[in-house]
């Protein structure tokens, strides 16, 4: 890929980037988040976002006060399986990933999620 596709590339991933951080904090209501990579990597606020969109809370032990890295990946594996339990299909993406902050599987889930619970509403 050419410089200019590269560059196009990374504009359109910091478009997706800033489209989806907006979508979150909008369900969250509030700017909590910043940095989509950083701030849903230890699973807090994707449990809220979750919770928020199915409408329900978890009861489920959530690990929120500095979690070791085996907490944050149960605390994303809760709020990925209970996205599953909710017919969000989410493919090749797993705890690690949205803990590693893997960027482009992070922007996949989001976009599954807009597709679940915004635009099939």
């Amino acid at each position: 890929m050419g410089k200019q596709g590269e560059e196009a590339r990374q504009k359109w991933i910091d478009i997706q980037l800033h489209t989806f951080t907006n979508w979150i904090n909008e369900q969250l209501q509030g700017n909590v988040i910043r940095d989509l990579t950083q701030d849903l990597s230890d699973g807090v606020n994707l449990i809220k976002l979750v919770e928020i969109l199915q409408g329900r809370r978890y009861y489920g032990k959530v690990y929120d006060q500095d979690p070791t890295e085996i907490q944050k990946l149960m605390n994303v594996q809760m709020a990925l399986d209970a996205l599953r339990e909710d017919g969000v299909k989410a493919v090749n993406i797993g705890s690690h990933d949205i803990v590693d902050g893997n960027e482009k599987l992070i922007l996949g889930l989001i976009w599954c999620l807009v597709q679940r619970y915004q635009i099939a509403c």
